[in-house]
């Protein structure tokens, strides 16, 4: 079901009348803001599963207790790289955006590393096929997407994070 508009409140007797199996909202500003205020009173945190995309769950807005969030990035990933990223952000809480910030400079190091005496640095950089990153291995792909990882975590008894496999997004 596709509620908009901050439609908030007309989201109970949608969710009764259809019994889904989870509520997935991608939201962010306002209208996160709003959700997340109105789940926990609306009588139906308990009884339908709410899952939270990435806009949701990196926004200011309190993520209602029990919710799952599925996004690109979790502090509790394993691994070297997801390390040093925390440590590099030691006393700031990271989001999705710190996260394209430091990605982005991997690559262009990666790029000045393999550059060498000759070749654009840029076009090195967009060239580098994979880079092992704080969500995991981000790999281009020929047509110019990037291949990255998902992760789903949270709900009622706050679950690490369980990678979904890898998800193509496409090239702006």
């Amino acid at each position: 079901l596709a509620v908009g508009g901050g439609a908030v409140p007309g989201l109970q007797p949608l969710v009764l009348g259809h019994r889904p199996v989870l509520v997935y909202a991608l939201d962010s500003g306002q209208g996160a803001a709003s959700l997340a205020a109105w789940w926990p009173q609306s009588g139906l945190e308990g009884r339908v599963p709410l899952g939270v995309g990435s806009t949701l769950a990196n926004s200011r807005a309190r993520v209602p207790a029990g919710a799952w969030r599925v996004s690109a990035w979790d502090a509790r990933l394993p691994g070297e790289a997801n390390a040093r990223f925390r440590a590099a952000l030691a006393g700031v809480q990271p989001s999705a955006l710190h996260l394209l910030g430091y990605e982005t400079a991997q690559r262009l190091a990666a790029a000045r590393a393999d550059a060498g005496a000759g070749g654009s640095a840029l076009a090195s950089a967009l060239a580098v096929p994979g880079l092992e990153t704080p969500r995991g291995m981000v790999e281009g792909l020929p047509n110019g997407d990037i291949q990255a990882p998902a992760y789903i975590a949270g709900g009622a008894h706050d679950a690490a994070p369980t990678p979904l496999g890898t998800v193509a997004l496409a090239a702006c």
